[in-house]
């Protein structure tokens, strides 16, 4: 059994993104299997007001939102290590107001998380002050592209998905587009590669319903939750 959250959760910037849950939810009838054809978990909607006053053992997708849910939702799970996929570092400015441009240096000055346990892939855009502090804290990164997970493959894991990471000629409906970024094809051999590991969370954010054409990005994103499931 699979947790699939909604967390409506966002600053003003991307007040959109609090509706896109369950335009993603909706695609999923027209996503038939996962790709490897292997059976899927069964799974139930929980709203993340109730879900998060509970005891929860399964394994969960959490539905932005935008980035700044990370912050409310990883420490829920019992994830040790941290994914992260974005085409931005979300290292930006002093950490006393959370928001979905810093949320990952509020997770690592709470003490929330090791910062060595952290692993960002795809950044493409970023400051040097945010660069700076990566390399000041030993967070792992892998500028544009990716790396496969095999030093990861024992460990349990929490996949962050910001939508953005992939280029927008593929997914347009999300409020910060970077160009260069990868296919959705990429994305998608990515989150299966992943899936080797034990991978107990998996989050998908920063999804902006409101800029999106023909669906492409939420529907991109009912693909991904079906290869985890």
């Amino acid at each position: 059994m699979v947790d699939i959250v909604k967390v409506p959760l966002s600053d003003r910037k991307t007040v959109n993104t609090r509706q896109t849950s369950q335009v993603i939810l909706d695609q999923m009838k027209d996503v038939w299997n996962n790709e490897t054809d292997r059976p899927m978990d069964s799974y139930e909607v929980h709203e993340w007001e109730d879900w998060k006053l509970k005891e929860n053992k399964n394994r969960v997708i959490f539905l932005g939102g935008d980035h700044s849910i990370t912050l409310s939702t990883f420490p829920k799970t019992k994830a040790t290590h941290l994914v992260v996929l974005d085409s931005h570092f979300d290292l930006f400015s002093p950490p006393d107001t959370p928001f979905h441009g810093n949320w990952l240096k509020v997770l690592i000055e709470r003490n929330l998380v090791d910062p060595r346990n952290v692993t960002i892939l795809g950044v493409r855009a970023w400051e040097k002050v945010e660069m700076a502090y990566a390399k000041e804290k030993g967070l792992n990164y892998t500028l544009f592209d990716y790396s496969p997970p095999e030093d990861l493959l024992s460990k349990p894991v929490y996949l962050s998905i910001d939508i953005d990471v992939v280029d927008p000629a593929f997914a347009p409906g999300t409020g910060y587009m970077e160009p260069g970024g990868w296919t959705s094809r990429n994305l998608l051999e990515i989150v299966k590669e992943f899936r080797r590991t034990d991978l107990v969370a998996m989050d998908i954010v920063e999804v902006d319903s409101s800029k999106d054409v023909n669906n492409m990005t939420s529907k991109l994103a009912a693909k991904l939750i079906e290869e985890f499931l």
